[in-house]
C-alpha cells in the first residue's frame, strides 16, 4: 500500500472531493482555521521525529482485516441499550471490538466496558480523560483537529505522550502525520476509521439521528441537564449537523467497498438504507 493511501485512502479521497465542497457550503466552516490546527498536531508529532504514525496506521489496519466492529455514540437511546453492550463486549473473547464515539466512552467506563478505539473531537471528552483511557484503559485514541477545537487540541498535545496509540485526523489534506481518513461529525467519522482499519461489518448503536433531545453523554455539560434543556429546538447547528451525518450515511452506503456492510443495532428509522438487527446475538453476530 502506498503511504499517501494509507493517510489519505481512496473512500475518504472521494468524500473529500465529492461531499466535502456540499458540506462546506451547508455549514460556515473555516478550511483556513482546520489547517491551523493540523499544522499545530503535524508539527507536535515532526518533534519526536516520526513518521510512525502511518506505519503503526498500516499495522493496525492489515491487524484487524476482516472483523466486525460495534460503533457505540452518545445518543440519546445509549443507557437504554446498556444491558446488550455489556452483554457482548464483557466477553473473554469479543466478537467483534468496540469504537467508541467521543462522549459515550464516559457511560461505557462508569460500567467498567473498555472501547478499543475512542473517536473523537474532544468535544465530549476532556484532554485529562482521554489520556487516561489510553494509559489505563490501553485504548487507540482517533483525534479529529479542526478550526473550532485548536484549544483542546493544545492541551491534549500537552498532557499525552504521543506513541502508536494516538492517531490523529483532518478534514482538510493531510499530511505525514495527521490523516484524512473522511467523515464530519464524530458518528460518521467512526464509520470511515473503522472502514479504513479494515473491518468489513460495522454495526451502530444509538446513532439516534431522528432524535429530539441531544444525548446526555454527548457533551459533558448535559449530564445532568433535562430533556428539555438537551432539546434539539435550542441547537440548530447541531441539528443541521446531524442532518449531514445521516446524508453522509446514505452516500458511504452506496459506496462501501465489496463485502462491506453497516448495519443499525434496533435502530431502523431513518436508516432503511441500512441493515438493521434486533437482538444481542446477532449484535455479536
Amino acid at each position: 500500500m502506498a503511504a499517501d493511501d494509507v493517510v489519505f485512502p481512496p473512500l475518504a479521497r472521494s468524500f473529500h472531493s465529492r461531499c466535502f465542497p456540499r458540506i462546506k457550503d451547508a455549514l460556515p466552516l473555516d478550511f483556513d482555521a482546520d489547517a491551523t490546527t493540523r499544522d499545530v498536531i503535524d508539527r507536535a508529532l515532526a518533534r519526536g521525529g516520526t513518521s510512525r504514525g502511518r506505519t503503526a496506521w498500516c499495522l493496525a489496519r492489515e491487524a484487524t482485516r476482516a472483523r466486525a466492529c460495534l460503533i457505540a455514540v452518545p445518543g440519546q437511546s445509549l443507557e437504554s441499550r446498556l444491558d446488550d453492550l455489556d452483554r457482548v463486549l464483557r466477553q473473554d473473547r469479543r466478537p467483534l471490538a468496540a469504537i467508541s464515539v467521543d462522549g459515550a466512552t464516559r457511560l461505557l467506563i462508569e460500567k467498567g466496558i473498555r472501547a478499543d478505539l475512542v473517536v473523537t473531537d474532544l468535544d465530549g471528552l476532556t484532554a485529562d480523560e482521554v489520556v487516561n483511557l489510553h494509559d489505563e484503559w490501553h485504548s487507540t485514541i482517533v483525534v479529529h483537529g479542526h478550526g473550532d477545537n485548536l484549544q483542546a487540541v493544545e492541551a491534549l498535545l500537552a498532557k499525552a505522550v504521543l506513541d502508536d496509540r494516538y492517531l490523529f485526523t483532518t478534514q482538510v489534506e493531510p499530511t505525514a502525520n495527521v490523516c484524512n481518513l473522511g467523515g464530519f461529525t464524530d458518528g460518521d467519522r467512526a464509520a470511515f476509521v473503522g472502514l479504513a482499519l479494515g473491518f468489513t461489518r460495522l454495526v451502530f448503536v444509538s446513532m439516534d439521528l431522528d432524535a429530539d433531545t441531544i444525548g446526555r453523554y454527548s457533551k459533558p455539560a448535559l449530564a445532568s441537564s433535562t430533556d428539555g434543556t438537551r432539546s434539539l429546538d435550542r441547537y440548530p447547528v447541531k441539528l443541521r449537523k446531524m442532518q449531514v451525518a445521516l446524508a453522509i450515511l446514505r452516500w458511504l452506503a452506496r459506496e462501501l467497498p465489496p463485502g462491506c456492510r453497516i448495519q443499525t443495532f434496533r435502530k431502523r428509522p431513518p436508516f432503511e438504507f441500512l441493515g438493521d438487527i434486533t437482538t444481542a446475538d446477532e449484535l455479536a453476530g
